[in-house]
């Protein structure tokens, strides 16, 4: 199994455990919009976080994991995987200010939950193989996500729960402790408040397609390909 999948998995997890203990440790009046506090809340925001961005990637995973089980179990997970996660999507939306965990959240889980099951099948029945350097397109996906680590400092530093205004230098480039109108809610809030961002989202929704695109040319099967393509 391609080492790139580990990588992916690891940023999706490491981000998890941020959101876990910034939201446990962090008043409730320095975060956006929430309800409740401590341990509860965190847990709550992590549910959040496995359902998008994780249940997204969760689809390009298997898909890259299918092709080294048999065609049927293949087809059925990534079928599995994909169904779950629209269907949670297009029952419960991602509002940016409004976003909860319901019922119907449990199937985007449960499609993450099968893509790390499987995931880890693979892994210890045909092994991991190490990251191959030199692969077609490399330094533009290295420009690219480094790019986007530097757009996303306030966003990663956020997660940590503390803004980059404490900074030397970094401080002059990003505003986020800063107070800002925010339009459409009742009160101004910092720029960029402690917590999780749906930018930070979209940062790992690019390194994870950067990393899975390595190995799609070594996807055997032709359809499959051209769909995580894609």
């Amino acid at each position: 199994m391609p080492a790139e999948v580990v990588v992916v998995w690891g940023l999706l997890a490491l981000v998890a455990v941020e959101v876990l203990v910034t939201y446990t440790r962090t008043p409730p009046r320095e975060l956006y919009y929430v309800s409740g506090s401590g341990f509860g809340l965190a847990v709550h925001q992590v549910l959040l976080f496995i359902g998008f961005p994780a249940g997204l990637v969760a689809i390009a995973v298997v898909g890259v994991v299918a092709d080294r089980v048999p065609t049927g179990v293949g087809l059925v997970a990534m079928v599995a995987v994909a169904g779950l996660g629209a269907a949670a999507f297009l029952a419960s939306g991602a509002e940016e200010a409004e976003v909860d965990v319901r019922p119907v959240s449990a199937l985007t889980l449960a499609g993450v939950a099968i893509a790390v099951v499987l995931t880890v099948a693979v892994g210890r029945r045909v092994g991991v193989t190490r990251l191959r350097p030199g692969r077609p397109g490399d330094r533009a996906r290295i420009g690219l996500a480094l790019l986007l680590g530097l757009l996303a400092i306030p966003w990663l530093a956020a997660d940590l729960g503390f803004s980059v205004d404490q900074i030397p230098l970094i401080d002059r480039l990003f505003i986020t402790d800063a107070v800002r109108p925010d339009p459409g809610r009742p009160k101004a809030f910092s720029a960029v408040h402690d917590g999780h961002h749906h930018g930070m989202d979209g940062v790992l929704l690019a390194w994870s397609a950067l990393l899975l695109t390595r190995v799609l040319p070594d996807v055997e099967h032709r359809r499959r390909r051209g769909a995580l393509g894609l």
